[in-house]
């Protein structure tokens, strides 16, 4: 059986989401893919990194309305 991690209001101790954790086998693919795409980025120039970087901040501060009621 999953665990789970719910998120509580303190409001009105509503629960907000509940996510099932991840077990053993899918933190192990998750390491994977992280040391996978690691060794991509580091290859990547500088640059490219910084401008990669640089699109994400924007595209989150974009988002900040909807990101606040997450």
């Amino acid at each position: 059986m999953a665990e789970w991690l719910r998120t509580v209001s303190p409001v009105d101790g509503s629960v907000l989401v509940e996510r099932p954790l991840a077990g053993p086998a899918a933190l192990d693919r998750a390491l994977v893919q992280a040391r996978r795409a690691y060794t991509d980025w580091r290859r990547e120039p500088l640059e490219a990194r910084m401008a990669l970087a640089t699109a994400w901040v924007n595209a989150i501060t974009a988002q900040t309305d909807v990101l606040a009621q997450e």
